[in-house]
């Protein structure tokens, strides 16, 4: 961060060659000064980050009093801080844990902050800390960890009907609460026919047994062209142990399916 600054000056002259007494008023002359420069910097324990001014012509970095009144922390001893102009002051010495605070475009991946030893005192400036040097090469080291954030959008979710795994062979289940619908059962085209599947790969039942779910797939009607197509290797239709079966993947992952007589499946798909 730097801020350009700006003096405008008025001269006088007093007398010339001649001795001739005569004056001359520059007015909205603008004398450019130095840049001063400036970061923005974390502290530990605050919420917010704080603008720091950086000054290279420093010995120590400054605070503002106030700024840490709330950290409570412990003071080293108490030296006395001189300036340009002006009567020097006493200061408390402290020790503050800092590091850079990034654009907003940026973040840093930096875990650690340094320890800086400041004054803390009343200062009579715009800004609560002042950096010397040497704390703001350190703080310039860190700024390599200076990374573009990356801004990952979410998958968008999936919604299926059922969630067919072969990880449920082993267990017996009620083939009226996991279906779905098959509605093409053409090479190329729909069909109004529809079979209900089963994720279950073992026939088994809480109302009949096996054989009597398999004499009820040969005797259904709505299950006669998937019979034929699995005679014909088609529409992924085949049989197994004597019963008829589908092949489908589901989110990626290849399944089985146990075509349901139209007198198991749930009221809401026959």
């Amino acid at each position: 961060m730097i801020r350009a600054n700006f003096l405008h000056v008025a001269s006088q002259a007093s007398s010339d060659a001649c001795g001739t007494k005569s004056s001359l008023c520059i007015e909205n002359d603008a004398m450019h000064l130095s840049e001063l420069q400036y970061c923005d910097v974390t502290i530990e324990g605050m919420s917010e980050p704080v603008v720091a001014l950086k000054d290279s012509g420093a010995q120590i970095s400054l605070v503002k009093l106030d700024l840490i009144s709330d950290l409570n922390l412990p003071k080293y001893r108490t030296i006395a801080i001189r300036g340009v102009v002006g009567d020097s002051v006493d200061a408390a010495l402290v020790q503050l844990k800092i590091k850079p605070f990034p654009d907003p475009q940026y973040e840093n991946i930096v875990l650690w902050y340094i320890n800086v030893m400041f004054a803390a005192c009343d200062l009579s400036t715009d800004v609560d800390v002042i950096l010397c040097k040497s704390v703001v090469n350190q703080l310039d080291e860190l700024e390599a960890y200076n990374v573009p954030k990356c801004s990952v959008e979410a998958p968008a979710p999936v919604s299926v009907s059922v969630v067919t795994t072969r990880s449920a062979a082993d267990k017996c289940l009620d083939l009226s609460d996991i279906t779905t619908v098959v509605s093409e059962l053409s090479d190329g085209g729909n069909d109004d026919d529809n079979i209900s599947l089963s994720t279950n790969s073992t026939p088994c039942t809480s109302s009949g047994s096996s054989a009597d779910l398999n004499a009820e797939q040969q005797v259904d009607e709505s299950l006669k062209r998937a019979w034929s197509f699995a005679e014909q290797n088609k529409c992924n239709f085949y049989v197994k142990d004597g019963f008829l079966y589908h092949r489908d993947e589901v989110l990626g992952q290849k399944v089985e399916q146990l075509c349901l007589p139209e007198g198991r499946r749930s009221p809401g798909l026959s």
